[in-house]
């Protein structure tokens, strides 16, 4: 929009800005040819008030009109050999008919309005047609939902062709209401002239093809601009596909992440009304299981999480989501019953197939727009975000912690890094096998091995105090 904007004012040059002082220099609008600088009072009045009325007729739909002026005038200069000026003509009519191009409608009247609703009633699309071209189209939302078309559409007639000009002789709705005959003759009489509400007919198939297409964009893109309303579609939609009570307004979801088997850490975040809630996100350092053994370490978060729902009261949550598959959903399940619980639900959601699994032994494949499969995906992903980027603050300062040893910069800490994802394996090896395994001078491998012995050393010290 901004770049047609520009170059409609290279074709009709008038001021953009809201200075109402008189400047003693044009502006560099002028100086690009988008202004003729009306307010260094050397402006001609005349060809200004031109512009503005061209363009005004421009925008309203009259570009046969404009066009018929402008060839004129350029026939009359190149017939006065100003050919600079018949050039510039030129050139303004070829971008008139680049910026209408594409815009032509066919339909049997060339000067009409035509208003769109959706099913729901919602929201109405109002397209104009001046001169047999698209003059204008934007969506309207009504703020209300399941009201029939007949009445979004009556409620908008009402409230809009109260309050603009210009109208049309005929407004085309795709639902004629009880009260257009009546709105009709209203209108007629304010404006001093008839006006028509009828119903569209296949004469306009090809403009109301268009209405339609655009306002399902528009729904679309105001339904991704309001995460809330997804949420809420998507709560609903699980509690009746996992045959939940209601829908499930506290989510949380549970991800493992490690490095190679160890520093495996367990991530819950939590989701209230669809939406996350990171002051009740939490981590697990796990404790109980070692190498790489996903289910165990969500039997142990599981576990851990809902002993602190049992201690300290709190309600468990409405749904709990598990990354994985079936190993990691009996694992949680298993982890609940331990505990003599009989809730809350537990579902898995398995990578890249986005399957989902459920305790009664169903997998279940949503449609990949369903928006409770979204919502599914948003906690998980979410979930592993967490326990990736704990990760990857606990990496980078053993990373700084590596490069404090002398003939140890950021390339060789990171390929012990590789070799040695954690502390506690880099300390049990034997300055060999660091040697060797990191392709490390001896002597830098004999001092790392000093400092991370001293390390422990002084760790040790303190926890003794």
């Amino acid at each position: 929009l901004r770049v047609a904007l520009r170059y409609l004012r290279a074709l009709f040059p008038v001021r953009n800005c809201w200075v109402l002082r008189r400047r003693n220099k044009p502006c560099m609008e002028a100086h690009l040819g988008r202004c003729t600088a009306p307010c260094t009072g050397k402006a001609d009045e005349e060809e200004y008030s031109k512009n503005v009325k061209d363009l005004e007729r421009f925008l309203s739909g009259d570009t046969a009109g404009v066009l018929k002026e402008l060839r004129e005038k350029m026939r009359r200069a190149s017939e006065e050999e100003k050919f600079e000026l018949a050039a510039y003509y030129r050139d303004v009519i070829r971008g008139i008919e680049r910026i209408s191009e594409g815009a032509s409608i066919t339909a049997p009247v060339k000067d009409f309005d035509l208003v769109e609703a959706s099913e729901g009633g919602e929201a109405v699309y109002l397209l104009k047609v001046r001169g047999g071209r698209v003059a204008g189209a934007e969506p309207f939302f009504l703020n209300r939902e399941g009201v029939e078309g007949c009445l979004a559409i009556e409620t908008f007639l009402e409230e809009y062709y109260s309050r603009v000009s210009g109208m049309p002789p005929l407004i085309l709705v795709s639902h004629l209401p009880e009260g257009a005959e009546e709105l009709g003759r209203s209108l007629s009489a304010m404006l001093k002239r008839e006006v028509r509400i009828k119903s569209v007919d296949k004469r306009f198939r090809e403009v109301r093809a268009l209405a339609m297409r655009n306002l399902r964009a528009a729904l679309e893109a105001r339904e991704r601009r309001l995460p809330s309303r997804v949420a809420e579609r998507g709560l609903k939609e699980l509690m009746e596909v996992l045959s939940l009570p209601s829908p499930p307004l506290r989510i949380e979801g549970v991800d493992i992440s490690h490095i190679r088997g160890l520093d495996t850490v367990g991530s819950l975040v939590v989701f209230l009304d669809g939406r996350p809630a990171r002051s009740f996100y939490r981590r697990y350092l796990i404790k109980e299981s070692r190498g790489i053994n996903d289910p165990a370490a969500v039997e142990e978060v599981v576990r851990r999480r809902l002993e602190r729902v049992v201690r300290e009261g709190e309600g468990p949550p409405d749904l709990l989501l598990v990354d994985g598959g079936i190993g990691q959903l009996t694992a949680a399940v298993r982890a609940r019953e331990s505990m003599g619980l009989k809730g809350p639900p537990v579902v898995a959601l398995a990578k890249r197939e986005e399957i989902i699994y459920t305790e009664r032994g169903e997998k279940l494949l949503l449609p990949r727009s369903s928006p409770g499969l979204l919502l599914l995906e948003a906690v998980r992903d979410e979930a592993h975000r967490f326990a990736v980027s704990h990760l990857r603050r606990r990496r980078g300062k053993l990373k700084s912690l590596l490069q404090e040893v002398k003939g140890i910069g950021e390339v060789r800490a990171k390929r012990l890094l590789e070799e040695f994802p954690s502390l506690a394996e880099l300390g049990e090896a034997s300055v060999e096998e660091i040697s060797i395994r990191a392709a490390l001078p001896r002597e830098v491998a004999s001092r790392l091995k000093t400092y991370l012995e001293d390390l422990e050393g002084r760790r040790g010290d303190s926890g003794s105090k």
